[in-house]
């Protein structure tokens, strides 16, 4: 065998390596996804009587769903409001707009904290709770949502389609806290094992190469961003130390932790202590900056 075999043969077993490596990979994300929605299956009925009792408990709001609070976390919106989005493909307004909310959040950024808002006929906001604490205004609520398939039609055209099934519905948890005003869009997340930004134009890199490694940083004025997550707020994520996808939102006029999980009531506590924690670490002086609309 010359070297040149000997290279095709190597470069061979090392493709053959990287695909079962890949299937590999897939199946154990496939079983973890199983496992969990599993346990979620197991939990969701029993939340749904406790989180009732715990919100009265405590004397907060609470109603068993109410989709205003979508717009919350809707950091789609915006986006598609301050760009011209491409002609909308045939079929229907909901498909329409979200092939716009999409084209628009990627080009913004904003696309890293995903498309499951409105324009998904399937997406629902559960278990609010309300309440005011030091004349500031906090919101939880459960997220749920499917996420869609889409295929192409007779005219080679791609066409979205939701199925509600909460048998294989994504949850999220999500606390938020109202700002004194409106502000840029900032998103720090926690990656995933092995996940990469398949938005590399928006993803910032900070000075820290450990946290770079292990976060994506995003930020819509980078002025507002770095004001954002400055050193001390980069040590208290960091020292943190949240789950995978976990993220950390600035946007509009909320600050917001998600955590892709459903909601129970032994964990809101916990979270609504990291939430005041977060909104600590903003510097007060943003709130009389003027950011403009520089990127």
């Amino acid at each position: 065998m010359n070297l040149w075999d000997s290279i095709q043969v190597a470069i061979g077993i090392g493709c053959a390596a990287a695909f079962v490596l890949l299937v590999l990979a897939g199946l154990v994300f496939y079983i973890r996804d199983s496992l969990r929605r599993g346990g979620w299956r197991n939990e969701l009925s029993e939340q749904a009587q406790r989180l009732p009792e715990f919100a009265a408990e405590r004397g907060w709001r609470y109603l068993a769903r109410d989709d205003r609070c979508i717009g919350i976390i809707n950091v789609l919106r915006r986006s598609l409001d301050e760009s011209t989005p491409p002609p909308p493909p045939p079929g229907p307004p909901h498909i329409a707009r979200n092939a716009a909310e999409v084209h628009a959040a990627v080009r913004s950024g904003r696309a890293v904290y995903g498309t499951r808002f409105p324009c998904n006929p399937t997406t629902a906001a559960e278990h609010v709770m309300t309440f005011v604490e030091n004349d500031q205004d906090f919101v939880l609520f459960q997220h749920r949502w499917n996420e869609s398939t889409w295929t192409k039609d007779r005219a080679d055209q791609w066409q979205f389609h939701w199925n509600e099934d909460p048998d294989k519905a994504d949850y999220a948890t999500t606390v938020a806290l109202k700002l004194p005003r409106e502000t840029p869009f900032v998103c720090v997340s926690k990656k995933g094992f092995g996940q990469k930004s398949a938005l590399v134009d928006n993803n910032i890199n900070l000075e820290s190469h450990d946290f770079n490694r292990r976060y994506f940083v995003y930020f819509e004025n980078r002025r507002f961003g770095y004001d954002i997550v400055n050193p001390s707020m980069i040590e208290w994520i960091d020292a943190l130390d949240p789950e995978e996808n976990d993220s950390f939102v600035v946007t509009g006029q909320w600050c917001f932790i998600t955590i892709p999980d459903i909601m129970r009531a032994e964990e809101i506590e916990d979270h609504l202590h990291r939430l005041r924690e977060f909104a600590a670490h903003i510097p007060d002086h943003v709130w009389s900056v003027d950011y403009g609309t520089e990127r």
